[in-house]
């Protein structure tokens, strides 16, 4: 009764998988038990798992390079401030040849009449109705949103981290409880057991230890993967594959 009543619990667990993905139908799946014999939750802080975070969340790089390219606006605006120095320059010559008649004093004629021409000019901005305070004020408050959008989404980061950090922590104490409970379970039904087979309690007392290990070896089985799910959580936040 007990085994048909899991295979019933097993198939409704499915077609609630399948709904949740939105699948069809649930036939053909199947369901791969996640390897945990060396599931330790990591003595890593919160802090060092937020450092790793920060090295591999692109919301956050691409937050910092928005950033880095509004100061490279400032600094282009701010060049409608400087003074600007021109120098330019020019060459030229009346010299000419005439088809028919002599030339052979053609160069002498250019290099007589060469004229050459230099100007050095300097633009200082003294009024530009304020344009150029304007883009740099602009770009300014532009770079102030992006730090401080840099600034939030770090600070959600941190306690997105801690809270699944602390989840690890209580799914590890609470999975190590469940161990202890089980193994207990697990001696109190062999000793009824015993007492079973020598006539010295009935078969309600016997049940009774059966279900009470039965219980606990389930609780036991659901804390140990509610543990390796809370591992897996702080393994994205670091950026490890997932497997």
């Amino acid at each position: 009764m007990a085994l048909v009543k899991a295979q019933n619990d097993y198939e409704l667990a499915l077609l609630d998988l399948s709904q949740q993905l939105e699948l069809p139908s649930p036939d053909g799946m199947e369901v791969e038990t996640p390897s945990v014999d060396l599931l330790k939750l990591s003595p890593t802080s919160p802090e060092q798992i937020y450092a790793e975070a920060l090295l591999c969340r692109d919301d956050i790089k691409a937050a910092q390079y928005r950033e880095q390219s509004a100061q490279e606006t400032i600094d282009a605006a701010k060049g409608g401030h400087i003074p600007t120095l021109s120098l330019s320059g020019g060459v030229n010559t009346s010299a000419v040849s005439v088809s028919g008649y002599d030339n052979a004093d053609y160069s002498k004629q250019f290099k007589d009449h060469l004229d050459k021409q230099f100007s050095l000019s300097l633009s200082i901005p003294i009024f530009s109705r304020f344009s150029t305070t304007n883009r740099v004020k602009s770009a300014k408050i532009d770079r102030a949103s992006y730090a401080l959008a840099i600034d939030q989404a770090k600070k959600t980061l941190y306690k997105e981290i801690q809270q699944a950090y602390y989840n690890a922590t209580s799914a590890q104490a609470q999975y190590d409880a469940s161990v202890t409970a089980q193994e207990a379970a697990k001696e109190a039904l062999e000793m009824q057991s015993k007492k079973f087979s020598a006539g010295r309690i009935t078969q309600t007392e016997y049940n009774e230890a059966l279900n009470s290990w039965t219980k606990a070896e389930a609780d036991m089985v659901q804390a140990k993967y509610s543990f390796a799910f809370a591992v897996k959580i702080l393994d994205f936040y670091r950026g490890a594959e997932m497997q």
